[in-house]
């Protein structure tokens, strides 16, 4: 296991750069020196970029890598693998989830220059590999996106996640070939000139809408919240007390909505929790961070 970690590591990362992993998503966040930790941990979750401080967009040094996972219970883990390979991508590294996909990374030579420029490279091999029946959850489509940590094991499942292939990292040149060859151009990002939110826009926005709002664009990333979660439900309020701060929502009104909706405490693999303080958490970091707020039409 622990020559397969490494080996894996030398792929994906470069020597000094900081490895977020973890047990699930709540503990995949801050990032360390992943030698010697990496090699022996039961985490089963990873950041696929380097990182500094916090897993965040913000935070990630280096835009090296993209994920690609076909979640399709009709096509089996071995059938992706299959397909994965048939269809001549140039990847990396691929991973059996332990679950009912294969993740699959490449893992660029040289970096992405941005955001915007990485979303482009990703939804051209996406329809790249649409053109051979796969199609790329688009969920697996962040940059600060995580994957399966080889070797461990699954808890949900009791299944290993296991490593498959490793192979060289890909240049962008190569990639470009393989997208021509199927009449794909990685389409240069529009830039957008930058949002400037008049304090005070959302006022008459009723606090139902924002936090409805608010609520399906963290459901967009963390899914479902359930009073019953056993784990992930401290990020998905957090979360979601980033994006009540977003839409100018004050997180008293958030917290409030989300008690009536979902009770007072949370369970998670660290215990109990107030919903409120989660709440107040994020939308606390929101502010401290300067997060870009958004104005509702």
């Amino acid at each position: 296991m622990k020559d397969k970690r490494y080996d894996f590591l030398q792929a994906i990362f470069d020597d000094g750069d900081l490895v977020a992993f973890g047990k699930d998503n709540a503990s995949s966040n801050k990032p360390i020196d992943p030698i010697p930790n990496f090699l022996y941990t039961n985490a089963e979750k990873f950041c696929i970029n380097p990182l500094k401080e916090w897993r965040n967009t913000d935070n990630v040094t280096r835009i090296n890598s993209l994920l690609f996972e076909w979640d399709d219970k009709e096509v089996t883990p071995k059938q992706q693998m299959e397909r994965f390979n048939a269809c001549g991508i140039p990847y990396t590294t691929m991973v059996y989830s332990g679950g009912k996909s294969v993740h699959v990374i490449v893992r660029f030579t040289e970096p992405i220059e941005n955001k915007a420029w990485q979303e482009s490279w990703w939804n051209a091999i996406a329809k790249g590999l649409n053109t051979f029946g796969i199609i790329a959850d688009v969920r697996a489509r962040l940059i600060v996106q995580l994957s399966r940590v080889p070797e461990s094991v699954r808890e949900n499942t009791g299944l290993k996640q296991t490593l498959i292939t490793i192979k060289e990292r890909v240049s962008l040149a190569q990639m470009k070939e393989w997208l021509s060859k199927l009449n794909i151009e990685v389409k240069e990002p529009i830039e957008h000139p930058p949002i400037i939110y008049n304090e005070g826009a959302n006022d008459k926005v009723s606090n139902m809408r924002k936090f409805k709002l608010a609520t399906n664009w963290t459901q967009k990333k963390h899914g479902v919240y359930s009073s019953y979660m056993r784990t992930g439900g401290y990020m998905w309020l957090f979360s979601l007390g980033v994006n009540a701060y977003k839409l100018d929502m004050s997180f008293e009104a958030a917290a409030s909505f989300a008690q009536i909706e979902w009770g007072h405490e949370f369970s998670g693999h660290n215990g109990n929790g107030k919903v409120a303080d989660a709440i107040n958490k994020g939308w606390s970091y929101g502010y401290k961070s300067r997060i870009e707020k958004v104005e509702l039409r």
